[in-house]
């Protein structure tokens, strides 16, 4: 066995050595290359007859470092589990680690170091009574239902082409355009057509737009055109440019309106309202209380969520712990090809902040006796499925998917850490006080913006 040695850097980083002699690998790397002697296959000589030498000379290092990797892995392991060290990540290679060359014949030591990040210890301190907090009830006026059944009605609408009169806000206009240079068409300048939605436009371009009618031009910046447009965008979509093209571009550009079209919103009648509510929904107030409803579903949920925010946010101000940073911030880089110095020190108090709340989770389900198993997970994404395609699933398909689904680890994890938190919320809404409080929508979304995270 090797010798371990464990050196504390400090409360919460900790450097592991472990030390191999010729004791503990030399009889296991000889009788790997006996066994190899059987199979090994060299030419000029037949299996079992390729002399000890010629073998150890050809693979005694690669067999010595497959034996070294396999006893340091299972060591270390074996060393962490006996000792119950709770840790973050992975061990990583000590920065410590002096190089080390792997030589059968020298019969030497060798140490290997592994640095750690620890988690802190602490006694979980919970909330009580004592901690109030509100449960927002969500006014649902007209003005939030009018917006949902208009949606609708959007989705639903055909758009038909304008051959008189102004543009309006919800237009869709096509435009040719041409670059200038000193008021006049650019000789070789960009020439181009696209369409774009009135309402997208900047207001300085869109109160022009909604003067003018078909056949009419207008002059703008292309990259002043659209709201929230960025240069990629414009080059490809506005100017029919690649990427790469790095031309110089005129300020000034003139577009010709060659089209105008317009929606046609559906008439709330019977088709209408049995496509988008079911065949139970004859009249537009049955279907405005159904839109209520589901706003009010919809909101409750919110207000669930941020109630739940708050609440995590209390319990982790309450139970302040510290962290190896140093370790976590090279271990992320050491872990994630794609993570950058300026990466982590953008995204490690984020992470941070996580890991905090996963500990803080983690205690609770340990105290609670709460588990999520396999069936749990699968349920649960199977009930979504249900729910995505309204009952009206086949059972073989609806098997078929769960199980490609399941496949992927990124999907058993999200399902397993939603599971999870609503079990722990579930546990800690039970011991805090709440008050109800109604507002209207509006006022609830600035409570949400305004919330520390």
């Amino acid at each position: 066995m090797p010798q371990v040695v464990r050196e504390n850097i400090d409360a919460l980083h900790t450097t592991i050595s472990l030390t191999f002699t010729k004791e503990d690998y030399k009889d296991k790397v000889e009788k790997k290359l006996s066994k190899l002697k059987n199979t090994a296959s060299v030419k000029g000589f037949r299996p079992g007859k390729v002399p000890a030498s010629m073998l150890r000379s050809m693979y005694g290092q690669s067999v010595l470092g497959e034996i070294i990797e396999h006893d340091v892995q299972h060591a270390l392991n074996d060393y962490l589990k006996d000792n119950n060290i709770q840790y973050f990540g992975q061990p990583l290679s000590s920065l410590s680690q002096e190089k080390q060359m792997l030589n059968l014949d020298s019969n030497a030591d060798y140490t290997f170091k592994f640095d750690l990040g620890l988690m802190p210890e602490f006694e979980l301190k919970r909330l009580d009574k004592d901690d109030i907090f509100t449960n927002y009830k969500i006014n649902v006026g007209s003005k939030e239902v009018d917006k949902e059944l208009e949606n609708l009605q959007r989705k639903a609408a055909n758009r038909t082409t304008i051959t008189e009169g102004n543009v309006i806000e919800d237009d869709m206009i096509k435009i040719d355009i041409v670059e200038l240079e000193n008021g006049k068409v650019k000789a070789g300048g960009i020439q181009h057509n696209f369409s774009v939605l009135v309402k997208s436009l900047e207001e300085a371009v869109k109160q022009k737009v909604l003067k003018l009618s078909v056949n009419d031009t207008f002059q703008f910046d292309a990259f002043n055109l659209e709201q929230g447009s960025d240069t990629k965008l414009v080059k490809r979509y506005f100017l029919g440019l690649e990427e790469n093209d790095d031309r110089a571009i005129s300020d000034t550009f003139e577009a010709t309106i060659q089209e105008i079209t317009r929606l046609d919103m559906p008439a709330l009648d019977e088709e209408f309202l049995s496509k988008n509510f079911g065949e139970a929904v004859k009249t537009e107030e049955d279907a405005r209380e159904q839109i209520k409803l589901q706003i009010e579903n919809y909101l409750a949920e919110q207000a669930s969520n941020l109630t739940d925010n708050e609440i995590r946010y209390r319990i982790i101000e309450k139970n302040p712990l510290s962290f190896p940073e140093n370790f976590l911030r090279r271990w992320l880089l050491e872990t994630n090809e794609e993570m950058t110095e300026a990466k982590v020190d953008h995204d490690l108090g984020l992470f941070i902040k996580d890991l905090h709340w996963t500990i803080i989770r983690d205690r609770i389900a340990k105290e609670e006796n709460i588990e999520i198993e396999f069936e749990d997970i699968r349920y649960e994404v199977e009930s979504n499925l249900r729910n995505y395609f309204g009952f009206q699933i086949p059972e073989e398909y609806l098997a078929t998917t769960v199980n490609k689904m399941l496949e992927d680890e990124k999907t058993i994890n999200e399902t397993y850490y939603k599971l999870m938190n609503e079990e722990i919320f579930n546990v800690l809404r039970k011991n805090v006080h709440t008050e109800e409080k109604r507002v209207e929508l509006d006022e609830f979304y600035e409570i949400a913006k305004n919330f520390k995270r």
